[in-house]
Formats: structure tokens, sequence, C-alpha cells
């Protein structure tokens, strides 16, 4: 019998660790959202959110926000008084705002439909500027992951600015920061990239979970009742587990150009009726998934 060479079994073992071999639940792949209604590709789609049966996307290299029928039919692209620069996350408050986080600005600006006004919002702490890279507005509190410090702040809007509330950090002493986050009716989850954890905040307590054996570049999580989706960078691949415990059910995506692989995936979100969007800078497109 031919002896497997030692760098192979090497290989295969790493694979088994990380699960990446495994035959758990999955998702199939539905369709790529890559045009823009004027005809142009996306270039760098960093988010994608859903609200009231639209898709909409920040098409970060274009300078705009993209929204899409249900189908993935390109509607209206859109630059508020053409303010935008880098834009890379948003957030609906209600029917009538729109918050947009500016990679440019270092700041936010709010998107007044009803009175069709645009206002920019620069953000201070403690004296110290706030750079916004995630936002996620919840019962009209605004939560923001501060990208120099890797917490997330949560603020209350009023008329002339944002009043300070709430400041979430876990009581670990070797915490390296949030790279992205979700507030749900479970309580708040951030996951953190460097510890290779996901946190979660739940009625004044934290209790954490560690992703070492799961994950090797985790960047974004999105929750859906008892599932975690954990967006692998390295791999490409969205990571399925399940609560209590968080183990790995199963996965979709994988690293390549065709329908339904990914790059450089960058942020994961649940879209609706268990539909997954992922952004892929790598292939300029955002891809949706049905799990």
């Amino acid at each position: 019998m031919r002896r497997v060479p030692q760098r192979v079994l090497i290989l295969l073992s790493f694979l088994i660790l990380y699960g990446w071999i495994s035959k758990g639940l999955g998702a199939s792949f539905v369709t790529s959202l890559f045009i823009g209604p004027d005809g142009t590709r996306l270039k760098n789609p960093v988010s994608i959110l859903f609200k009231n049966n639209k898709i909409y996307v920040a098409d970060a290299g274009n300078r705009r926000l993209v929204s899409f029928s249900l189908s993935g039919h390109p509607l209206v692209a859109f630059n508020p008084k053409g303010l935008l620069k880098l834009p890379i996350d948003f957030a609906f408050k209600g029917e009538k705002e729109l918050w947009i986080i500016d990679g440019v600005l270092r700041g936010l600006y709010k998107v007044d439909f009803e009175n069709r006004k645009v206002k920019s919002y620069i953000i201070k702490w403690r004296g110290k500027r706030v750079i916004p890279k995630v936002i996620q507005i919840v019962n009209n509190n605004i939560y923001i992951l501060d990208a120099q410090t890797g917490t997330v702040m949560i603020f209350k809007p009023f008329k002339n600015g944002l009043k300070f509330l709430k400041r979430l950090i876990p009581p670990d002493k070797n915490f390296r920061g949030f790279i992205d986050f979700r507030v749900r009716q479970n309580g708040f989850w951030g996951l953190s990239r460097l510890n290779r954890k996901v946190y979660r905040y739940y009625k004044g307590r934290w209790k954490s979970y560690s992703l070492k054996r799961i994950s090797m570049a985790p960047v974004s999580i999105e929750v859906r009742y008892n599932t975690i989706f954990i967006l692998d960078r390295f791999f490409a691949k969205v990571l399925i587990l399940k609560l209590p415990s968080l183990k790995k059910v199963g996965e979709f995506g994988g690293k390549g150009w065709e329908p339904g692989q990914m790059l450089s995936p960058v942020k994961v979100r649940y879209l609706h009726y268990n539909y997954i969007g992922v952004g892929d800078e790598g292939n300029n497109r955002i891809e949706i998934f049905q799990y």
C-alpha cells in the first residue's frame, strides 16, 4: 500500500480541524447583483440591507447607493446631493430617515426624505473623534462601531446632534476590538476578528464563544434566531453555527470567480425569508443565497 506523504496528512488534519471537510447544512445560490441601473458594474460593494421589499447596496467604489428589486433587477442609484464619497454602511430610521457612514467624511450623513435635507455629523466622545465603521438602528437608538477603539457606542438622535447613551465593551482583559456586530431580540452580538470570538451581551451579562477551531479570519456576523452566520474572509465562506453552543452545522460559498463563489468577502447580512446576502469586493458583486 502506498504511503501518504506527511505534508498531505498535515493538510487534511488542518482542513478537518477547521471543518472545511463536512457534510453539514448549507445554502443554495440564488443570484448575483453586479450591475447598476445605468449599466455600470458595482465597485467595492461593501454593505447590503433589505427594506420595504427592496435590496439596498452600498456601492462604495462608485460613490452611491443602489436599490434592487427582490428578483435582483436594478432600480435606482442615488447619491444624496452628491455628498457621498465612500459610503461603507447605512441604516434606515423608520421610513423618513436614512443614516449613511461615509469613509471620507469619517462621519455620518442623515438623509431626511420628508424635508429633502442632508445633514452631516462628526461624532466625538470624551474629546476624541469616533470613526464610524458599522451602523444599526434599533428602537430609535443608533449603534455605531468605532473603528478607532473597536467598541460599539449607542447614541440617541435629537434635533441638533447625537446624545451618547452607552458604550459596549466586554469585560475581557484580552479584548482587541469588534470588527462587526448585530443587535437582535436575543441580545447584542459582537464579532472580534483578532480574538476570534463572538461576544454576546444580554440582560446585563456578557458571554463569549471561541471561533478558534471554526474560523481562520472571521470578518462579519449575522444572527437569525438561534442561528449565527460567520463570514470567513480567508476561505471566502459563510459558516452556519447553532446556539446555544455555537456548534458548526454547515457552510456555503467558497473561493473563486464563479456564481456563488467569492474572492474578498466583507459583509454578511440577513435579507428576508431565509435569504442571505454577502458583499464581495473581490468579484465586485453581492452574492445572494437561500438557506
